[in-house]
């Protein structure tokens, strides 16, 4: 908390603010980190927003990750039943991010335990592919003109998550279900390469396209806040 307090006051056009996390199983053991960690700080407009979530190379993730501005989650009258249980959570970020910028920090700042029982783990893999379309198509609604040009197809999403759902299913031993919904997808070439950039992008966070997340060291948080005449802390965690 003291990490993202830092860099909201030295950003106070963002709307929403987030951090790697670790992820746990029920004794406290870390099960694995997707990211390498570090002290970056990403920036990223609110017209990027949407385009980055939709290319899934901005993860906000779950609510013991996000810290969200009051004002703008009002605005967006809460949580929405349809998704309960099940991508609840994406849904209010993309609807705050109507609102102001976001910024993100490639650092591992809490830890999210992975239940084995969990409720939406327990959902049918063909409704957690339906609701995920479902989340997707709200999310390329809002996608900026900014991006018209190389913006992929909505066609070209529902094939990558028909794909992604035959690997989920895959690896938790629902091969025959992830079969029915990947089709023919299994052989398309460009559904494959599609689903490589997708990974590529969000293991190594390049940039997709002219989208780009914008970097901003711990040098310019210390020169935003000098400006703004607030220095003492952060200028301490700068010398450290």
């Amino acid at each position: 908390l003291e990490t993202m307090a830092k860099v909201i006051a030295a950003c106070p056009e963002a709307v929403i603010c987030s951090c790697q996390a670790f992820q746990v199983d029920i004794n406290n053991n870390i099960l694995g980190s997707t990211h390498k960690n570090t002290d970056e700080v990403f920036y990223i407009k609110q017209e990027d927003i949407h385009y980055a979530m939709l290319i899934e190379s901005l993860p906000f993730g779950t609510p013991i990750q996000v810290a969200f501005q009051k004002e703008a989650f009002l605005k967006t009258q809460g949580w929405e039943s349809y998704f309960d249980g099940n991508y609840d959570d994406i849904n209010s970020w993309l609807k705050v991010a109507q609102y102001g910028d976001a910024v993100f920090l490639n650092k591992y700042l809490t830890y999210r335990m992975v239940w084995p029982g969990a409720y939406n783990a327990k959902l049918p893999l063909e409704k957690r592919f339906i609701t995920n379309i479902k989340i997707k198509e709200k999310i390329y609604s809002l996608v900026s003109s900014k991006h018209k040009d190389h913006i992929p197809s909505f066609t070209q999403v529902i094939n990558y998550l028909k794909l992604h759902w035959f690997l989920v299913g895959l690896k938790h031993q629902q091969t025959l279900e992830g079969l029915k919904l990947a089709g023919i997808t299994l052989v398309s070439i460009p559904t494959w390469l599609f689903w490589l950039r997708i990974i590529y992008t969000r293991k190594f966070n390049q940039p997709a396209n002219s989208f780009r997340l914008d970097y901003l060291s711990r040098f310019d948080i210390y020169m935003i806040n000098l400006d703004r005449g607030e220095t003492s802390d952060t200028s301490n965690s700068l010398e450290s």
